[in-house]
């Protein structure tokens, strides 16, 4: 997404600032995955400042590019054909398409696309353009740049969750699914050949998973979300159906999956970030990810 530059350091920092904690990732080097740094810390917005500061003096980060990752419920994301100009003007149309998609004010948003891939366009080119406020970035990068870090890019949660698929032990040319959730944030992504061709968010209850009273309900209305996510796959994109959904949840994964497994035709797995212990992956996923955006991933390199 935006400000991706040429990385010339051997170590990648990833950060992820939500309304109640910070997530830091640290990736060493280009070949494969290994975190030398993995945290969730529980926070208010504006203590983000200081404990990001204190992570890089304690590690020695000082300098190093940063990645932010924006969480699914901190940029709105539209489907659109893509305008009919010059490489050189196309984030300019694409910002002027997205006027009727915004609140506001053009210039109280910050606007980046990707395209899909043409298999999914049905000979239609298309990009995703996403949107973030100003402000909310503003803040952000405030964060980041008092630390110490050089901002590198900026980072979309589905993106990043399409690098941690490139990690599973799975065959990337044939269609891949994930599920991932945190409180009450999920997204349902359907990817193939590394390229992103479905990203749905969704809305989750993971801690109605809890209560045995509500654990059908909730598993079967997140079953039927994916099964709607599914359906377009297959339909209206045309693509073979997946054979793994991989799952991922800051809370009751076990229970999640359960429902999931019982409500869909396919194999659910987890969806596995190297070296991390389940119970800290869901929170830190979207920052792990991130953190692979330059790493070499099944041949090929993320982005």
């Amino acid at each position: 997404m935006w400000f991706k530059r040429k990385l010339s350091y051997s170590r990648y920092v990833a950060v992820e600032c939500l309304a109640d904690g910070l997530a830091v990732v640290v990736q060493n080097g280009l070949d494969r995955a290994s975190f030398s740094h993995v945290s969730f810390t529980r926070c208010e917005p504006e203590a983000q400042h200081h404990v990001l500061k204190q992570l890089v003096q304690e590690h020695g980060l000082k300098g190093l590019p940063c990645s932010l990752v924006l969480s699914t419920d901190q940029y709105l994301s539209q489907t659109l054909e893509r305008p009919n100009v010059e490489p050189s003007e196309l984030a300019q149309a694409v910002r002027w398409k997205i006027r009727d998609y915004v609140e506001g004010d053009l210039s109280q948003w910050v606007v980046d696309s990707f395209p899909l891939p043409d298999a999914a366009t049905r000979g239609r080119p298309q990009v995703v353009a996403v949107m973030a406020r100003r402000t909310l970035i503003e803040r952000m990068l405030g964060v980041v740049r008092a630390s110490g870090l050089e901002l590198d890019a900026i980072d979309i949660a589905s993106l990043a969750l399409r690098n941690l698929l490139a990690l599973q032990e799975v065959d990337a040319s044939q269609p891949q699914s994930v599920f991932w959730a945190r409180d009450h944030e999920a997204i349902v992504l359907m990817c193939r050949d590394h390229d992103i061709y479905l990203a749905r968010q969704v809305d989750a209850d993971l801690a109605g998973l809890a209560d045995p009273a509500q654990q059908e309900w909730v598993g079967q209305n997140l079953a039927l979300e994916v099964q709607r996510s599914l359906d377009y796959f297959e339909s209206q994109l045309r693509q073979r159906p997946p054979r793994f959904l991989h799952v991922l949840s800051n809370a009751h994964l076990d229970v999640l999956m359960r429902q999931l497994d019982s409500g869909l035709a396919l194999d659910v797995r987890v969806l596995d970030v190297p070296g991390v212990e389940l119970e800290l992956a869901g929170d830190v996923a979207l920052a792990a990810g991130a953190a692979l955006r330059h790493v070499r991933l099944a041949g090929e390199q993320a982005a």
